[in-house]
Parts: structure tokens; sequence; C-alpha cells
């Protein structure tokens, strides 16, 4: 397993643009953001003024904001393109003829997913730290203490919620990936894969709108409406809401009629029954196709 996730890695690394665009240029970002921060500092007096009066900014507030910066509609968009290339950039290079024959099936698509976790989780841990340095030269540059001190409560509370902020964004990004996998053992094209995998990101919304209009429509129970909450999207709100508040995403979908909030348990196990689920899938529709002839 160690050789085959050298071998997925070094291959991966190896297109050198798609890595570049699609996972680098997150930490690249922060590294231009910084620069451009600590440049205007150093020449803006008043950019400096309005630091100070923004006041100081927690190190461990802002690495967790970091994390959860790339769980949006453009960070997904592009771990969908980097995934339609890692999955059927295979069909379109026809490296699976001479991939397949050598591997049992399964180990190559798990060592795939595996491959795509650590490229996120790496890319996100870089993010964070770097513009962690960027708001602290900054904001050292402004007179503003940047703390709080490193103490073991500080760090022990800091730990568990970057690791749980982490799972939140490795979680919508192991569903998008599955989304756009899953499209590409049908469509065998890149293209293909990251439009199939966008629309089906966008579905959730969908799910809102078209309950909706059974139940104004069609004049069904309401209750229809609590489909929404076994969706991807609802659930990792939910799943933040808890995290942040301590209290579940309530959502009024009626007048007279709210969905009351999932446990935060509930939600975890659903969306690991989403990424099993989609896993699986992609699993089920490679072992099935004929590729070597």
């Amino acid at each position: 397993m160690v050789s085959l996730f050298r071998a997925e890695w070094q291959k991966t690394t190896g297109n050198r643009w798609a890595v570049g665009l699609l996972i680098w240029i997150f930490p690249a970002a922060a590294i231009g953001m910084s620069i451009l921060a600590i440049v205007i500092s150093a020449l803006s007096s008043d950019y400096r003024e309005y630091l100070q009066m923004l006041g100081p900014i927690p190190w461990n507030t802002r690495m967790i904001e970091t994390v959860s910066f790339m769980n949006n509609e453009v960070g997904r968009l592009i771990i969908l393109a980097f995934t339609a290339i890692m999955f059927a950039g295979e069909y379109q290079y026809g490296t699976w003829k001479n991939l397949v024959p050598r591997r049992r099936r399964v180990p190559l698509i798990l060592m795939k997913f595996i491959a795509l976790a650590v490229f996120v989780v790496v890319s996100i841990i870089a993010f964070s730290i770097i513009a962690v340095m960027g708001t602290w030269i900054t904001s050292s540059m402004a007179g503003i203490e940047f703390g709080p001190a490193l103490t073991p409560e500080i760090a022990g509370e800091f730990l568990g919620d970057y690791l749980l902020q982490l799972l939140i964004t490795l979680s919508a990004t192991f569903i998008a990936s599955g989304y756009a996998a899953a499209a590409a053992m049908i469509t065998r094209n890149i293209l293909g894969s990251l439009l199939v995998g966008f629309i089906l990101s966008l579905g959730e919304t969908t799910v809102l709108i078209l309950t909706l209009i059974l139940y104004n429509v069609l004049k069904l129970p309401v209750q229809i409406m609590s489909l929404y909450q076994f969706t991807p999207g609802y659930n990792l709100a939910n799943i933040s809401a808890w995290v942040k508040n301590g209290a579940g995403f309530s959502y009024r979908v009626a007048v007279d009629y709210s969905l009351q909030p999932f446990s935060m348990e509930a939600s975890l196990l659903i969306i690991a029954l989403w990424i099993v689920g989609l896993i699986a899938l992609t699993l089920f529709l490679f072992r099935r196709q004929d590729i070597t002839s």
C-alpha cells in the first residue's frame, strides 16, 4: 500500500499544472495576500491606523477562519476540477489500461481518495500557517498585540477546534470529490466529470426548492421539506453551527414550520454515510467496467 501511495503521489505531482493551479494555489494565494498586506502596512500609516481600529486578531481564531475559508463554492469547485483530473484523466491519458492488469481495482481507487485527502490537508495547513504569519507581521508593524499566549490550555482548545474545522472542510471536500469521481466513472472525461460533479453539488439546493414546490403546489404535508435535512450541505452547516454557537442549524421553511436541527452526532453519521456511499458507488462503477479491451 505504501508503494501504491508513493506511485499515486508521484504521478499526481508530475502533473505540475494541475497540482500548481488547483492545490498549491491556496498557499500561493496566502503568500500573495500576506506580501500585499505587508507592503501596504509599510507604506501606509492610514492602513496601520485602520488595523489598530480593528483591534487584535487572535492567532487561533485566524487559523480556524482560514480552514473554513476553503469550504466555499469556489474552493469546492477547485477541488472538483482536481478530482476530475485525478480520476477521469486516467481514461483520457490511457493510463488505466497499464495500471488495471497489474493491480486490483479497489486499492487503486481507494489510494486516489487517500492521496486526494493528503493533498488537501497539506494545502489547508500550509494556507493556515502562511496566513497567520502574514497577520502576525502586519499586526506587529501596526503595533498590535498578536495573542493569546500559547499555554497548554489554549493549545489544547485550539487543537480540538482546528481539527474539527479541518474535519468539516475535508468532509465537504470528500463529498464534492465523490460526485466528481463517480461522474468520472461514467463520463470518462475530465470536463464531463467536472460538470456533472458541479451540478450535483448545486443539486442540494434543488432539494429544498423541490420540496417547497411539493408543499405549496401539490399541498403535500409540510414535513416533506425535512428531506433537505438529509443533504450533505445541511448537515455540514448543522455541524458548523453546533461548533460555533453550541446550537444546531434551524431553518424556517414555512410560516408555521421550522426544521428542527439534528444533533451533531446524527449529522456526523449522515455525512459519514454520504462519504462511504459515494466512494462505494465509485468502486462499484469502476469494477464493472471493461477497461483493458
